[in-house]
């Protein structure tokens, strides 16, 4: 039963150990794939791949803009109601 029993924990030790070390792998296999598809993509100057870019570009520019519109709309309303809460004596 004692033998068995250390035959179980091992066996568990070995399962978690083995997984770990194919998850790593896995990992770095997911890592090194998506830097070779991310090189191809820059690489790519096809018409249709720089037409992607360029509307992506777009749109990330516009977001910009946007954030900072949102981020003054923000400003401006902590503003007022700052100006209609009543002051804090100190």
């Amino acid at each position: 039963m004692e033998k068995a029993l250390k035959d179980a924990v091992n066996f568990a030790i070995g399962a978690v150990k083995s997984v770990s070390e194919e998850g790593e792998k896995a990992l770095e296999q997911l890592k090194s794939t998506f830097s070779n598809l991310e090189a191809k993509g820059a690489a790519a100057n096809d018409e249709t791949s720089e037409k992607v870019k360029n509307i992506a570009n777009e749109t990330i520019e516009k977001l910009g803009g946007l954030q900072a519109q949102v981020e003054e709309l923000v400003k401006k309303a902590n503003d007022k109601i700052q100006e209609v809460l009543p002051k804090k004596e100190a």
